[in-house]
C-alpha cells in the first residue's frame, strides 16, 4: 500500500484515486483534490478562502497529455490544462504559458526543450479557464528517450509549475534522411548522410537506379554521418540514396 509522498505531485501517484491509504473509512486520496470545480474527483466544498485572494499569482490547476504516451519526435501531441489568474476576469492582464520536455523531473536544473508557448487572458478569482493545445517536438534539439512534460505559467514576476502525470516516450524522427557534400577522396566517392539523432539509416547504392543494394547501416549519434565508399572506383557509374531502416 502506497502512502504519503507517493500521492504528492512529485510522487506522481494518481491523485484522483479512490484508494484509502490509512485504512477503510479514513478517506480516499481524491478527497484531498480540489473539488470546487469538477476535475474528475466530483464536486464538494473542500477548499477554504484565504484572507488575501488578490489574483496576483497565476496558477495551473491541472495538466494532462491527451495523445498517446509513445510517439515519434516531430509528431503532434495534444495537451489539456486548467488555469486561474487575475482578480478581474477578461481584463488586459495576461500570463505567459509554456510547455517543456524534461528528462529528470526537475524544472530548475535546465529543461531539455521548450515545445509550446502562448499568452493567456485573465480568469478572475471566481473562475477557471480550460485550454487544449497541440505541440510538436523539434528533432534538431530533442533526442529520443523518455520525458516528463511540465507547464509553466508566469505573470507579474510570479511563476508556478505543474507536471503532467503521464510520461512521454519519444522515438526517433521519421523525417527522411538526405545526402550532401559529394566529393572525391583518393578516387573514392565521399559524402555526408544527414538525419536526426537516433535514426537508424540504411545507405543503398545502385548502378542503374532500378536495383538498389544496401551497403552500410548506422544509427546516428548526432545529425550527420560521413561516408567514404571504398568500392566506388570499381563502377563506371554508382548512385546512392539513404532510407530509414524498417
Amino acid at each position: 500500500m502506497h502512502g504519503g509522498f507517493y500521492w504528492s505531485l512529485i510522487g506522481r501517484g494518481n491523485r484522483l484515486s479512490t484508494v484509502e491509504p490509512a485504512g477503510t473509512g479514513t478517506g480516499q486520496v481524491r478527497n484531498g483534490y480540489n473539488k470546487f470545480w469538477d476535475f474528475g474527483a466530483g464536486l464538494d466544498s473542500n477548499r477554504y478562502p484565504l484572507p488575501a485572494n488578490n489574483g496576483a499569482w497565476p496558477n495551473l490547476i491541472q495538466v494532462n497529455l491527451l495523445s498517446t504516451n509513445t510517439t515519434t519526435i516531430g509528431a503532434s501531441n495534444s495537451m489539456k490544462f486548467y488555469y486561474q489568474y487575475g482578480k478581474v476576469a477578461n481584463t488586459s492582464a495576461s500570463a505567459l504559458f509554456q510547455v517543456f520536455l524534461d528528462n529528470d523531473l526537475n524544472a530548475f536544473n535546465g529543461s531539455v526543450a521548450e515545445v509550446y508557448r502562448e499568452t493567456l487572458g485573465s480568469t478572475g478569482t471566481n473562475s477557471i479557464y480550460p485550454g487544449t493545445i497541440q505541440w510538436v517536438s523539434n528533432p534538431t534539439n530533442t533526442a529520443p528517450g523518455t520525458y516528463a512534460t511540465y507547464a509553466r505559467i508566469s505573470a507579474g514576476g510570479h511563476t508556478r509549475y505543474l507536471y503532467a502525470p503521464e510520461i512521454l516516450t519519444l522515438k526517433p524522427s521519421l523525417a527522411a534522411p538526405f545526402l550532401t557534400s559529394f566529393a572525391e577522396k583518393n578516387g573514392d566517392a565521399q559524402f555526408t548522410i544527414n538525419g536526426f539523432t537516433g535514426q537508424k539509416i540504411v545507405l543503398q547504392a545502385s548502378t542503374n537506379l532500378a536495383i538498389w543494394n544496401s551497403i552500410a547501416t548506422n544509427t546516428l549519434p548526432g545529425n550527420s554521418w560521413g561516408f567514404v565508399d571504398g568500392k566506388s572506383r570499381n563502377y563506371r557509374h554508382r548512385f546512392y540514396r539513404a532510407v530509414l531502416a524498417q
